[in-house]
């Protein structure tokens, strides 16, 4: 369980200090303001994250297991490394976010906006994408090994030898 409350958590931010290393665990964090916050490395796994505001936030190398990040906004957030196994991104617009070397097997991505998003290097194995806005994003060495792509977008996508993607994975897909 955290030591910090939701009030602490969200008073920290806003005071532009830094979360890092912190341990905020099932906290429920839902429908929160946590614009620009630092939570490199912080454990934040099973966190409700729903609804919340995480434009520009710094969460690079932070462990997101299993968390709820629903309708989320994660616009220009950096996730580098980040863990977002089985993650709930249903619907969360990640913008132009950083997701290189993150690690999102099994993540539920349906309907989610990841326009122009950073995601060399990703591991999103299992995971399900139907319906998600992939245009624009870059996927050098992306794994997408057994993901449902199914109705997602991927124009203006180049998809290299790299990025790990069947052909019968792109059957529904706009491209």
């Amino acid at each position: 369980m955290s030591a910090l409350t939701r009030e602490e958590v969200i008073r920290t931010v806003e005071e532009g200090r830094s979360l890092m290393r912190c341990d905020l665990k099932h906290l429920d964090l839902a429908d929160a303001c946590l614009k620009g916050g630092d939570f490199v490395d912080a454990d934040l796994d099973s966190i409700d994250l729903n609804d919340t505001q995480l434009n520009g936030a710094n969460l690079v190398g932070a462990n997101l297991g299993m968390a709820d990040l629903y309708a989320a906004d994660l616009s220009r957030a950096n996730l580098r490394e980040a863990n977002l196994f089985k993650a709930n991104l249903t619907r969360a617009k990640l913008v132009e976010a950083d997701l290189v070397g993150a690690n999102l097997t099994g993540a539920d991505l349906v309907g989610a906006n990841l326009t122009g998003a950073d995601l060399r290097g990703a591991n999103l194995t299992g995971a399900d994408l139907r319906g998600a806005d992939l245009r624009g994003t870059r996927l050098k060495g992306t794994v997408f090994t057994s993901a449902c792509l199914q109705g997602a977008n991927l124009e203006w996508v180049h998809i290299d030898e790299e990025t790990s993607i069947g052909p019968d994975q792109l059957a529904g897909v706009r491209r």
